[in-house]
C-alpha cells in the first residue's frame, strides 16, 4: 500500500508541475558551473531564505569576489561577504559558515567516483552544513541516493500522514530513498518542494486544486468532511 502511495504521488505531481532549473538553485548552479563547492556555498545562502534571495546574493558574491573559488572566498574580507550576501538573510552567520567550507574543502570533481557516505559524514563535520545541505550537494552534484527533507517538504508529508503526523527528517528520507531511484528522487525532491509553494501552502492550503488530496489526511480529516 505505501509503495503504491509513494508512486501515485509521484506520478500525480509530474503531471501538475514543470520544474524550472532557475526555481531551485543548488540544482542550477551545479547544472550551469559543474562547480561542487560553488553549489555548497548557494546551498548554504539558501538556508532559512527562498532560491530567489540567495540566487541574488550568490550573483552578488561572485560579482564581489570576481569568481566563486575557496581561495577567493579564503582571501576575502568576511565583512565584504555579510554585505554581498545580505539579500538572503543571516548574513553573519552565513559568511561565518561559507568561510570555513573554503577553509577544509578543494574543488570537488564531479567525474571522480567518491564514497557519498564518506563524502556526507566530511561534509556534515563542516560548521554550517547540516544533513538537508549536505544531501541536497550529494543528490544534485553527485546523484547519491539521498533525498533532503526542506520546510515545504516535510509540510506535504506531514499532511499527507502516512508517515505520521510529524515524522523526522531521517524517517522521511528513508522511506522514499528506499523507493526510487537518484534521478527520480531528485525530480520528486524539487516536485514536492513546487506543491509546497504553490499548493500545499503553510497558512492557506489550496485543498481544492490539490491532484494528491486523495492521499491527503489533513484534507479527508479537516475539508472534505
Amino acid at each position: 500500500m505505501e509503495m503504491d502511495i509513494a508512486n501515485q504521488l509521484y506520478m500525480k505531481l509530474r503531471e501538475e508541475y514543470k520544474i524550472d532549473q532557475k526555481e531551485f538553485i543548488s540544482s542550477y548552479i551545479c547544472g550551469k558551473t559543474r562547480n561542487v563547492f560553488a553549489t555548497i556555498l548557494a546551498t548554504i545562502l539558501s538556508q532559512n531564505s527562498t532560491d530567489k534571495s540567495a540566487l541574488i546574493a550568490f550573483s552578488k558574491l561572485n560579482e564581489t569576489v570576481g569568481e566563486i573559488t575557496p581561495d577567493r572566498i579564503k582571501h576575502a574580507d568576511i565583512n565584504t561577504i555579510i554585505d554581498a550576501i545580505r539579500v538572503a538573510g543571516l548574513g553573519n552567520s552565513k559568511a561565518r559558515y561559507i568561510k570555513n567550507v573554503a577553509e577544509v574543502i578543494n574543488d570537488l570533481d564531479l567525474n571522480i567516483e567518491i564514497d557519498c557516505q564518506k563524502l556526507r559524514d566530511f561534509l556534515t563535520a563542516i560548521e554550517g552544513i547540516g544533513d538537508k545541505t549536505a544531501d541536497v550537494v550529494l543528490l544534485t552534484c553527485f546523484r547519491c541516493r539521498e533525498f533532503p527533507i526542506d520546510t515545504h517538504i516535510r509540510r506535504v508529508i506531514s499532511r499527507l500522514g502516512f508517515l505520521g503526523s510529524s515524522p523526522k527528517y531521517k524517517d522521511i528520507s528513508e522511506y522514499f530513498k528506499t523507493r526510487f531511484s537518484s534521478e527520480d528522487l531528485l525530480n520528486l525532491h524539487h516536485l514536492l518542494i513546487a506543491h509546497g509553494r504553490k499548493t500545499c501552502k503553510s497558512r492557506k492550503p489550496i485543498c481544492d486544486k490539490c491532484v494528491i488530496r486523495d492521499y491527503c489526511k489533513y484534507y479527508l480529516d479537516n475539508i472534505k468532511n
